[in-house]
This record gives structure tokens, C-alpha cells and sequence, in this order.
């Protein structure tokens, strides 16, 4: 310890003599009012006084260990003044256009990078918003996601004060304006990021055993900012985090029986909700459940773990919740049993928008847990068969992407993600079809006449053109080892073009999406496959012949 006191203290007596640039020093000398010398990584005040443990920098633009301790004492001191019934200022929080920002940063689609004068300037307010228990409301018009949860009720109760039993749970709050600096083209705003997602997973510990009915729609509100955190780090590569916080959201909607959103609940457990109030809160429930089923059905194969969902009568854990949009007297319970059996073949028009995403899914999770069983392959056989019969069925009786052109961006582009999932499982893959929705959502999401219009691509669409990249790479290397026909060349040919095209697509979606990383991740997982000598060499040949 001596001789790195020595060196640091030498390293200090060099540059004593020069002045520190503002925002330099660390966190104790300035809190302090002392001289910093601005050593790394200990300043050598620090170390004469004993406080090596208090000597922080930061100007590397994360959150530091101290300020995210003073960020979990601040939410606790709030929490206390609410309970002592001394609630804070009161805040607003107005939604917004959540992209407004992105999009004026961006531009057209030919321009590589926004020009000064497109991005959109914050407006004006006190320095440090961010260290407040919530945003001032000039910034929170900018900071809004859309989720599963009725927004008009959920700006209601935003305008309430801070110690209402019917304000929003903090933790959504937080998920929400955590989302919003995501998707922020403002790096100075991302930067605050950890503070926010900090305070989200804070506030949830314990959101399960509040109990009680107005308690009710904060343990759904719980669930949805699970959610968020999850597809908040599936977005960023974090598979780790990500699994936990899906589980955590499974959990919570198990816990709070949304998976039995009907008239009568057969299995009730001691967390059970109380009904809902009105037709409203029934239909948030519905909605936050199948959300929460999108998740565990599409990712767990991305997060290679088994799906949480058992859908099993005798543990309690059937889906009965009636798919979103469908009229109560339509709800007959099993609801995902029953679809993916061969009643389905027998029913009629599917008919909501909505519930099409949340039966793809149910199609794509079935079809991934049945592949990963290669064990007994013989005593699936009949369920593959069955699953394949109802996904072109499925298949068939979605509208066609091309007969959507009166419709709003937002069905249009959730109808194009539900395509590409039922493309994308894993049984029958369509690499064609898939390379087409990619190109359809990129002309939605990018190139409207009007800039300010543009959207940002679902993140699942990165994973479908990942698929497609994989199954189309097998198709040329396939193509390459056989016989040389013309008809297997002018396939490989095809498949090479085709990948150029899901390359093309995914890293387009990467450059107006930077915000969203797993764009360029899927896209660069492709091309190291391309990479491979062996597949490199047969690519060239493909090309030079």
C-alpha cells in the first residue's frame, strides 16, 4: 500500500502545479471544497485523509456507487414522507409522442447522422432533474413509452399527488422515463439512464404482497414495468437481467392470477386480485397478461431457457384469460389449449387485430419447445404434425400485409411483426417472408414523407431476421456441397441475394435505431458466420460463377 501511495503521490506532485478542468475532481473533493489533483483512481486528498473508499469520478458519464446509494435513499426518504402524510410537490407527467425526439434527430433516410440544428432542444430547466424523484413535467412531456395499460387512465392518475393510493406505481414511473431516455437521441440524457432503471427495480421489491383493492391496479401496474425492464435489456444484449425480470413478470402474473381473467376464478390463491372495477380494468388486465405471455413465448428461445408459462389445469396454471378484444360471451376458458389443438381448425375468422400477436406467439413458443425436445422425437411426432397444420392454417387466415394500406402505421406494423413470428418458427421457417416484412417495416418505420412520422422497428423483428439469416446461410452452404445443377446454383444465388437484402435491413434498422443495439448484435452475428473460410470460399466461387 506504501509503494502505491508513493507512485500516486509522485504521479500528483507532477501535475499539482496545473488547474483541474471544471467537473474533474472527484465527488468528495468537491462536495468538500478541497483541491483535487484528479489522480486515478485515488486522489491523493483522499488517500492522506483516509477516505480512499469516498474518491469517485464522475465524469465518465455512468452513475457512481455513491450517487446510486443516494439515489436508494432518496426514494425511501419519499416513501417515508408518504406514509408520515407529508406528500411531495405534486408532478405531472403528460404523454407525448415518444419518438418525437428520435425523429427529429434523424431525418430522412439517407442522412447518416442528424445535423445540429434537427435536434430537438430540451426545454429549459433546472440543472439535476434527474437526481429528483421525478422528472419536472416540461421534460416528462418528452420521456413516454406506450405499453399495455389504458393510457388516458394512466395520465389521470399521473396528475395525482404523490401519496393518492391510486397514482401510478413508482416503478412504472421510473420504467417509463427510463424507456423514454432510451429512446432519447440525447446522450445527455441517456446517460441517466442507471439512476432511472435503478429506482424501477427499487421500487418493485415487495410488489407482490401488496394486497388488498386499492392495491389492486399497483401489483398490474408491477407487472407491466416488468416488462419494460425485460424487453429493456433483451434491447441491449443483457440476456441475464433480462431472463430474471421475464420470470419476475411470470411470476407476478401467476401471483396475481391474470392468467384466469374471467368471470369465475377456479383456482384463487391468497394474492389473488379482487375483480376488476369496470370494463376498463378488465381489459388492462387482459392486455398486460398477453404481454406478458409475448414474452415468455417469443424470448425464451433467446434467452435459452424453458418457458415459464406450464399451461397445466392441475397446478393451478391454465390460461383462461380470453384473448385480447374478444367478447365475453366468447370466453370458454383453455384459451391457448384449445387453440393450439385441432379445434382451431374448425373455428371460424379470428378477427382481432391484437389477439393475432398473442396467437403467433403461443404458435412460435409451442414450435421452439417442441424442437429443443430431440429426445423423443418419436412421441412428438403427432403434436408436430398438429402444430404444423395449424400454422398454415394460421398462416392463411392472416391479412395479407398488401390489404393493410388503410390502416394506421401501428397495425400495419404490428400485423408485420406477427407475420414474421409465425415465419420464424422453428419448424417451418419462411426466409423469404421474412426478408419481405423486414423490408415493409423499414419503408413504415424510415422513409415517410414526413420525418417526424418515423417509428421505431420492433425489437422481436431482429430476432426473425436473424432466423432468416441463419436458414439462409444453411441454404448456400447446402447448395455448395451437392451437385452443381442449375436449378441448386440459381437457389444458392437466391439465398445469397436474400441475405444481402436481411443484412441490409438489420443494419438500416441499427443506424436509425441506435437506441436499440440488438439490431447491429444479430446483424454482426450474421456476418461472423459469413466469415467462416469454408463458407467465405464458397460464396466466392457462387459469385465468380
Amino acid at each position: 500500500m506504501a509503494e502505491e501511495h508513493s507512485l500516486l503521490s509522485s504521479s500528483a506532485s507532477a501535475t499539482r502545479g496545473s488547474v483541474l478542468q471544471r467537473g474533474k475532481a472527484c465527488i468528495r473533493c468537491r462536495r468538500r471544497k478541497m483541491k483535487c489533483d484528479g489522480v486515478r483512481p485515488l486522489c491523493t486528498p483522499c488517500i492522506d485523509a483516509n477516505r480512499a473508499d469516498d474518491c469517485e469520478y464522475t465524469d465518465n458519464q455512468s452513475i457512481t456507487r455513491t450517487q446510486l446509494l443516494e439515489e436508494n435513499v432518496a426514494i425511501l426518504e419519499s416513501r417515508l414522507q408518504e406514509l408520515e402524510g407529508r406528500p411531495g410537490s405534486r408532478q405531472s407527467l403528460t404523454l407525448h409522442d415518444p419518438y418525437a425526439a428520435y425523429r427529429l434527430s434523424t431525418g430522412r433516410r439517407t442522412d447518416s447522422q442528424a445535423s445540429p440544428s434537427q435536434s430537438p432542444s430540451v426545454p429549459p430547466t433546472q440543472e439535476g432533474w434527474w437526481e429528483d424523484p421525478e422528472p419536472p413535467s416540461q421534460i416528462s412531456e418528452m420521456l413516454a413509452l406506450g405499453f399495455a395499460l389504458d393510457v388516458d387512465r394512466f395520465r389521470e392518475r399521473t396528475s395525482l399527488p404523490r401519496s393518492h393510493i391510486e397514482r401510478p406505481h413508482p416503478a412504472l414511473l421510473d420504467t417509463v422515463y427510463l424507456w423514454g431516455l432510451r429512446l432519447s437521441s440525447r446522450m445527455e440524457l441517456r446517460q441517466h439512464e442507471d439512476a432511472r432503471l435503478q429506482r424501477a427495480i427499487l421500487a418493485l421489491q415487495g410488489s407482490s404482497l401488496n394486497q388488498g383493492e386499492h392495491a389492486a391496479h399497483h401489483r398490474v401496474e408491477a407487472v407491466q414495468a416488468e416488462v419494460l425492464i425485460a424487453l429493456y435489456f433483451l434491447c441491449l444484449g443483457h440476456n441475464f437481467e433480462a431472463r430474471y425480470h421475464a420470470n419476475a413478470a411470470v411470476a407476478l402474473a401467476f401471483s396475481c392470477s391474470l392468467h384466469q381473467v374471467k368471470e369465475l376464478n377456479e383456482y384463487p390463491t391468497a394474492l389473488s386480485l379482487p375483480p376488476p372495477s369496470d370494463d376498463k380494468e378488465r381489459a388492462e388486465r387482459i392486455r398486460v397478461f398477453w404481454s406478458v405471455f409475448e414474452l415468455d413465448s417469443c424470448w425464451s428461445a433467446e434467452l435459452e431457457s424453458p418457458r415459464s408459462f406450464s399451461d397445466n389445469p392441475t397446478r393451478g396454471t391454465q390460461i383462461d384469460t380470453p384473448w385480447m378484444d374478444v367478447p365475453e360471451t366468447e370466453t370458454l376458458g383453455q384459451t391457448v389449449q384449445r387453440f393450439l389443438s385441432s379445434q382451431y381448425l374448425m373455428l371460424g375468422d379470428d378477427g382481432s387485430y391484437l389477439a393475432y400477436r398473442s396467437k403467433a406467439s403461443a404458435i412460435y413458443g409451442k414450435a421452439w419447445s417442441l424442437a429443443a425436445q430431440t429426445d423423443s422425437v418419436t412421441r412428438i411426432e403427432e403434436e408436430v404434425r398438429t402444430l404444423a397444420h395449424i400454422t398454415a392454417e394460421f398462416a392463411r387466415r392472416l391479412p395479407a400485409l398488401d390489404e393493410l394500406d388503410a390502416s394506421g402505421d401501428d397495425v400495419r406494423l404490428n400485423m408485420a411483426v406477427t407475420h414474421s413470428i409465425t415465419a420464424s418458427n422453428g419448424f417451418l421457417t419462411h426466409a423469404d417472408e421474412i426478408v419481405s416484412i423486414l423490408e415493409f417495416t423499414s419503408r413504415i418505420c424510415f422513409t415517410g414523407s414526413d420525418a417526424t412520422q418515423s417509428k421505431f422497428p420492433d425489437p422481436f423483428l431482429a430476432v426473425c431476421g436473424w432466423i432468416a439469416g441463419r436458414v439462409l446461410t444453411e441454404e448456400i452452404d447446402h447448395s455448395m456441397r451437392g451437385p452443381r445443377t442449375h436449378e441448386i446454383r440459381s437457389k444458392g444465388r437466391k439465398s445469397l441475394l436474400n441475405l444481402g437484402r436481411v443484412l441490409n435491413e438489420l443494419h438500416t434498422c441499427a443506424g436509425f435505431a441506435d437506441a436499440l443495439p440488438i439490431f447491429s448484435q444479430r446483424a454482426n452475428m450474421i456476418e461472423d458466420e459469413l466469415k467462416r473460410d469454408t463458407l467465405r470460399e464458397k460464396i466466392q466461387e457462387m459469385v465468380e460463377n
